[in-house]
């Protein structure tokens, strides 16, 4: 059984062909509603991109000197018990007097301090 539709192949063809280009607008009409969406888009997010690059630069300046104000901690609470170790020996001694007995103090700190450095380190060596 052989089904013969001759004189309707050109309009099954034309009704076809309408319907792909029916098809076709529509998808043009919504891809190009797409593209002004993202474009709208796109405008409202960039302020946002920018703000999150100037936090991100915020962020690491403010790391940094936190890096920057522990480093400064750390010098200065070891420096405490040197100060703290200078200040005892000058009230310790009574001829100490003035900048030249803060100097000497000092110096006298610091003289023992390596002796005990070494004196530890050779402790260290016997053992």
């Amino acid at each position: 059984m052989k089904l013969n539709l001759y004189p309707y192949n050109y309009w099954i063809l034309w009704a076809s062909c309408l319907v792909l280009a029916v098809c076709l607008v529509i998808l043009v009409s919504k891809a190009l509603n797409l593209v002004k969406q993202l474009k709208v888009m796109q405008a409202a997010t960039e302020p946002m991109q920018k703000n999150l690059k100037l936090m991100q630069i915020k962020t690491e300046a403010v790391n940094e000197k936190k890096a920057e104000q522990q480093k400064k901690n750390k010098l200065l609470m070891a420096a405490i018990p040197i100060l703290l170790a200078v200040q005892k020996a000058y009230s310790a001694d009574d001829e100490l007097h003035g900048v030249k007995g803060y100097t000497a103090a000092a110096k006298k700190v610091y003289k023992t301090s390596q002796d005990e450095k070494t004196l530890i380190a050779k402790i260290k060596k016997a053992m």
